[in-house]
């Protein structure tokens, strides 16, 4: 990391500009995902992989990751319709994600809710649900 707060990942291919404590977020990134991997994948592939990198994240929104790939927000709502989806969809879906996850962890309901940013457990049960089709106490069970 620089003095200004730049993450410099590979000079040609950019770089990630973060104004955030990265050190509690750096244990959980998984090394192959700052690898040459990224460089070769698809503006979704790359978009999506930053969106799991910073799931758990308090300011993860369409803002924080613009900043992240130092774009614009309405570039990244291109690459997204260009998908057939949007960025809420993709937030969801991938909390969700993250959710079966930590589910499989044996993390409490609670926690998950809190880690994802759902200010109440029972709003997050009612996403999971919508999503799966199941509570998020049902699918651990099963």
């Amino acid at each position: 990391m620089t003095t200004s707060g730049n993450i410099f990942t590979n000079h040609k291919h950019g770089y990630i500009p973060i104004k955030a404590n990265l050190d509690s977020i750096a244990e959980k990134v998984k090394i192959s995902q700052l690898t040459s991997r990224t460089i070769d994948t698809s503006s979704l592939e790359r978009l999506q992989i930053a969106i799991d990198t910073f799931i758990e994240h308090e300011d993860l929104g369409l803002t924080f990751i613009s900043d992240i790939f130092g774009c614009s927000k309405r570039n990244i709502q291109r690459i997204l319709k260009d998908h057939g989806t949007n960025f809420q969809e993709t937030i969801k879906k991938q909390k969700n994600e993250h959710a079966i996850t930590l589910l499989n962890e044996n993390i409490s309901i609670i926690d998950i809710a809190q880690r994802l940013g759902y200010n109440d457990p029972s709003n997050f049960t009612r996403a999971f649900k919508k999503h799966l089709g199941v509570s998020p106490s049902l699918y651990r069970q099963t």
